[in-house]
């Protein structure tokens, strides 16, 4: 998919998975069901341990808490 997007010049990959990201946040936000305030972060690895994308949320803790 990514060498079609970059014939292509479009970004549909990185779309995709950032709509499989925001899902996982989202599903596993309601799985928790608690009382107590937590927040769901996604980051997806490739094969070769890069990141692939991650979450709006998981943009956040990757820059901030654990980068820093």
């Amino acid at each position: 998919m990514r060498d079609c997007d970059e014939q292509m010049g479009s970004n549909w990959t990185e779309k995709i998975y950032q709509s499989i990201a925001q899902t996982i946040d989202q599903r596993s936000q309601v799985y928790m069901r608690t009382d107590v305030d937590v927040r769901v972060e996604s980051v997806l690895f490739g094969r070769n341990r890069s990141i692939i994308v991650s979450s709006n949320h998981g943009k956040l803790i990757m820059s901030n808490e654990v980068c820093n």
